[in-house]
């Protein structure tokens, strides 16, 4: 995972150096937290944190190869600061509940002997930032940068759906991986932290607090203290979309709210015509300009209809040479008069399917002859991004089972739906596969508790550790991992449920025969 330096700092948190001075950030490699992740390598640090590449060893117990995350541990000279205790929490309670592609995925934050962490996906990439140098000066041409932006603006959407803003979005936030895939970094955080890089502009003197952004990609609001909008988001994206097709800030990184508000930006040569408007206006000084602003960077008109447009131009030239023979051939009159108003039905017809929105499609693409698959592709390629959606809105509505447990078979049914329509979807098979594997660690987990239940004779357990409760987990999480008790498990039982039956403990002798019951009984069988 490329990951320049955790460029943020936090200003008003007291550390305590002096305590810490032995201190060296190399400590940590080799060391095992909560017993299951092992640091590996320094890949980064900054004013706050450290960042590690490490291995989740529970996950590789269950394969054959290397499960690479990234830890980033809070310095030591901040681990008695409640206030960067804080930080790193809202951190990751910020961005957990985020679940897309191309956003970082956070697992979880602990702490431990006084160290504080969060642990998150590991992605191998350069930054966008690495990505912009090397294409200088003539930056990306648009038809190799549109799967980048298009990424960043579905991120960017689904975060605002959830009622998250990033508030420093800038190149050094942003990974692409080698097969051109997106991720964001650093979701939730920069209201709390301040920058200090490559793209900020220097401060006066140290006491100047700038809030939690890059001032070269803030927008004049955010500058000047306003409260935080998606439509900071937006200038920060097209600074970004900018910056992309022309290997140049498009205010020489100047801060916005220094600028005159009638400035312009220069049109990028690798931007098209139609699409500069939509920038223009995303780059604008004027926070009014930038309002629903994605939907129109996102489109890429013509792209996929090429095709449609075909087929409705094939069937007006069938109308017009239908219309031509009629009036010259009279011998054939009936049967071109039917051939006409075949042809005009025809068309009547793509028309209405064309006019469909994505639920439509949704709810009627099986109505739609086979001859007509064309059609039916073209409909799914226009409104792959919403259609995409309204799978991941049906996920999200799933109800937990009993009120607390995910309710994973119902999910994989949904995703399945899904990639019936969209096989080659790389998005969806990612989300389905982290699903997976977050389904799989859990079963493992509570399988893992009943082995320790029953090799330590702690039949009688209550709450999260009973072994009924916990058979019932197992089976509601479905899938692949079962629990089968082995010979000794069984031996050291049935003697347990006979001492019992002999001393008259009717309680005892209740809860193991409904251990037996489901467990014992059901393996042998």
């Amino acid at each position: 995972m490329s990951i320049n330096d955790d460029k943020t700092q936090i200003v008003s948190v007291n550390s305590s150096k002096a305590n810490i001075s032995h201190f060296n950030n190399q400590d940590f490699i080799g060391k095992l937290l909560s017993n299951r992740y092992l640091i590996v390598e320094l890949i980064g640090q900054g004013g706050m944190s450290y960042i590690y590449r490490a291995r989740d060893t529970f996950l590789e117990h269950n394969s054959l190869s290397d499960y690479p995350i990234v830890i980033k541990i809070l310095r030591p000279e901040f681990s008695q600061s409640p206030e960067a205790i804080r930080l790193l929490k809202e951190e990751a309670a910020q961005t957990q509940p985020l679940s897309h592609p191309n956003i970082i995925k956070v697992f979880t934050t602990s702490t431990e002997d006084n160290t504080h962490y969060i642990v998150m996906e590991w992605v191998n990439g350069e930054t966008l930032e690495q990505l912009i140098k090397r294409n200088k000066p003539t930056g990306i041409k648009f038809k190799t940068a549109y799967p980048i932006i298009k990424q960043l603006i579905s991120a960017l959407d689904y975060a605002h759906s959830h009622g998250v803003i990033h508030n420093d979005l800038k190149p050094s936030n942003i990974i692409i991986t080698g097969s051109g895939e997106l991720k964001i970094l650093d979701f939730g955080i920069a209201k709390q932290l301040t920058n200090n890089d490559a793209y900020a502009f220097s401060k006066k003197n140290d006491n100047e607090v700038i809030g939690g952004y890059t001032p070269s990609y803030a927008s004049p609001e955010q500058l000047n203290g306003y409260s935080a909008d998606v439509k900071d988001d937006f200038f920060s994206l097209g600074c970004i979309i900018y910056e992309v097709l022309s290997s140049r800030h498009p205010y020489e990184r100047k801060a916005s709210n220094t600028l005159n508000e009638n400035t312009k930006a220069k049109k990028p040569k690798n931007s098209p015509f139609f699409y500069w408007r939509a920038l223009k206006s995303a780059v604008s000084l004027k926070a009014d300009k930038r309002q629903n602003i994605l939907q129109r960077l996102s489109c890429q008109p013509f792209q996929g209809l090429t095709t449609i447009a075909t087929s409705i131009l094939i069937v007006l030239a069938l109308l017009v040479a239908a219309s031509y023979a009629y009036q010259n051939i009279h011998a054939a009159n009936s049967q071109l008069i039917a051939e006409k108003n075949n042809a005009v039905a025809m068309n009547n017809q793509i028309t209405q399917w064309m006019s469909w929105d994505a639920q439509r499609t949704l709810n009627y693409f099986n109505q739609i002859p086979p001859q007509f698959n064309t059609i039916k592709q073209g409909l799914l390629k226009i409104h792959q991004q919403e259609i995409i959606q309204i799978f991941d809105d049906r996920i999200a509505n799933v109800k937990n089972i009993e009120g607390k447990i995910k309710n994973y078979p119902a999910i994989s049914k949904i995703y399945q739906q899904a990639l019936t329509y969209y096989p080659d979807s790389r998005v969806l098979h990612t989300q389905y596969n982290n699903m997976q594997v977050e389904r799989q660690s859990i079963s493992m987990d509570i399988i893992t508790r009943i082995n320790n239940m029953l090799n330590q004779q702690r039949y009688f357990e209550k709450d999260q550790n009973n072994i009924l409760v916990l058979l019932h987990k197992l089976s509601i999480i479905g899938g692949e991992n079962t629990f089968t008790p082995t010979k000794q498990q069984t031996k050291t039982f049935k003697a347990a449920l006979k001492k019992a039956q002999a001393s008259g403990n009717k309680t005892q002798t209740k809860t193991l025969m409904s251990i037996d019951k489901a467990l014992f009984n059901k393996s042998d069988s």
